[in-house]
């Protein structure tokens, strides 16, 4: 993975030269974007285990779907409102759908039978629904509504998604803050069961200084944003050289960007038979992006 790290130099050098084809700054940030985004969770792991669970979990929350955040923020200031739109909901249907389903299939590969908390979905199933029924109420009238009656309305409807996103917004943080400590704790309790009879259970040290590792979340933000300008000033030439659409970027590519090694992450302890937490990672990722991320993006919209 560090290997790809070499792509967002090449990247930047790539968007500033003549005559370069945008279809290859597309690849080239989206391939820089994926390690740059490992970077940016090992740090913020690194200074959640040195701060303590409570600024921790409100660093991982706030950190966690930076990616998204980022690119969609980069699309509404280049005009591309459809793809931040796009990646939004991409970002929830695919931790919601493709993630879940690998866990459970590649879980069910290893092991013959595997079991999961209903309590934890119950949970998971409550948010989801209160984070996305604000959302389909507009879709649901401009679905009803004749588009006249609609016009005359438009306001009403944009100020009802500010209103919506002003709570929200607190609400989402507050809930992806408790679903990290969750994902922590229930990513403990496995290994302390699964371990009690084998050996004790190993405290897993910082590897980096909290300054460093402070220092590296400020530079891999920074870099990140760069490649993500460049990535979506690049869609418009890569949607008239290929056959891609916009929907399409958005809805899948884009996505991959940020969440690959979570994605990753969620398998792996799926097949290591902890479907607790792999569960908690796929919905949970779901849960901050449509209860944290979308208010933020209605806001600055």
């Amino acid at each position: 993975m560090n290997v790809f790290l070499i792509a967002a130099p090449v990247g930047i050098a790539l968007n500033y030269a003549l005559n370069t084809s945008e279809t290859a700054v597309f690849l080239v940030s989206f391939v820089a974007i994926i390690p740059i985004a490992s970077l940016l969770t090992f740090a913020t792991e690194e200074i959640e285990h040195q701060v303590g669970p409570i600024v921790g979990g409100l660093l991982n929350a706030t950190f966690g779907n930076a990616v998204e955040l980022i690119i969609a923020v980069a699309a509404l200031l280049k005009g591309e409102v459809e793809v931040a739109k796009t990646s939004m909901i991409g970002s929830v249907l695919s931790n919601l759908l493709p993630v879940l389903g690998c866990c459970f299939f590649f879980g069910g590969l290893r092991h013959e039978e595997q079991t999961f908390s209903p309590l934890l979905t119950q949970t998971a199933n409550s948010f989801l629904v209160l984070a996305l029924a604000p959302v389909t109420m507009p879709t649901a009238l401009t679905l009803v509504v004749h588009d006249r009656v609609l016009f005359s309305h438009r306001k009403a409807i944009e100020d009802y998604n500010q209103a919506w996103s002003v709570p929200a917004a607190p609400t989402g943080e507050s809930a992806a803050a408790d679903q990290g400590a969750e994902e922590q704790s229930t990513g403990d309790a496995a290994a302390a069961d699964s371990g009690a009879e084998e050996r004790p259970t190993r405290i897993e040290e910082p590897q980096l200084l909290l300054s460093v590792a402070i220092m590296l979340l400020i530079v891999a933000t920074v870099v990140i944003a760069f490649c993500a300008e460049f990535l979506v000033g690049s869609i418009d030439g890569l949607v008239a050289a290929t056959p891609l659409s916009k929907n399409f970027v958005g809805l899948i590519l884009l996505h991959i960007v940020g969440n690959a090694a979570e994605h990753a992450a969620a398998v792996k302890v799926a097949m290591g038979d902890d479907m607790d937490l792999a569960i908690s990672i796929a919905i949970g990722s779901s849960i901050q992006v449509a209860l944290l991320l979308l208010p933020l993006v209605a806001l600055i919209g």
